[in-house]
């Protein structure tokens, strides 16, 4: 009988003594979580126990969860995008950059051609409109540079002009431009050849001296008189340029 008396008093006190141990791993526990949500690491403002990332870079502003604002949704932080406004879905490199694996300017998400030939001219869809390395492809994109009568004389409206041709050289490196004079038929066949190589040689000189187009991307053809575009004269004054 005493025997059985001090086994059950033996398991009272092993029962207490496990009670006790797990009451103070639940006091412990508590207490970690208290000193957790009193404690913010990375000084952020949302304490630990709700922060998901613990080492955000001070001054970085950050979500109610404690990451990073990510405005665009690109997987690239604010802090560390290049580009906070990218479209939704768009694909991005680690600089939070749009790609664009054709190299066309427009990046691959919205790009309704991906495999664009390097130097094309393309839309605001990545669609090409115009071939910059064909031969003989004409560059309808390209503004026409517009002449008074018998002059060769570059006006303030063509520079501005000039201006489109000349980006669009420098965006495409690899591109060289065939620099076509015209003129109306007033005059001599001979005369209007010679006024025809004026206008263009005028026009290639602007991109060379003013623009620092390279000249050896450049090259002058006369047509003269015998393609005129219009009935107009005004029209038939003029240069156009083709892809070489």
């Amino acid at each position: 009988m005493k025997k059985l008396l001090f086994f059950a008093i033996g398991a009272a006190v092993m029962s207490s003594c496990t009670e006790i141990k797990m009451l103070q791993m639940d006091v412990a526990d508590l207490q970690e979580k208290v000193n957790a949500m009193g404690g913010d690491t990375d000084g952020d403002g949302v304490a630990d126990l709700y922060d998901v990332d613990n080492n955000t870079p001070e001054g970085v502003a950050v979500a109610g969860n404690g990451a990073a604002l990510d405005s665009d949704g690109d997987g690239i932080a604010n802090y560390m995008d290049e580009d906070v406004f990218t479209p939704k879905g768009v694909r991005v490199d680690s600089k939070g950059m749009p790609v664009d694996s054709d190299m066309d300017g427009v990046p691959d998400g919205i790009d309704m051609e991906d495999n664009t030939a390097m130097g094309a001219m393309v839309n605001f869809k990545g669609q090409t409109v115009g071939v910059a390395n064909g031969m003989g492809g004409s560059s309808a994109l390209l503004p026409s540079i517009y002449f008074k009568f018998n002059s060769s004389s570059l006006s303030t409206s063509s520079y501005e002009s000039l201006t489109t041709v000349a980006r669009y050289l420098n965006d495409n490196q690899g591109v060289s431009l065939v620099i076509k004079g015209y003129s109306d038929p007033v005059g001599s066949d001979e005369y209007n050849q010679a006024l025809a190589m004026r206008r263009a040689k005028a026009v290639k000189k602007a991109l060379n001296e003013v623009f620092k187009i390279k000249g050896d991307r450049l090259h002058t053809e006369a047509v003269g008189e015998k393609d005129n575009l219009s009935d107009d004269y005004k029209i038939n004054r003029r240069v156009d340029f083709a892809f070489k």
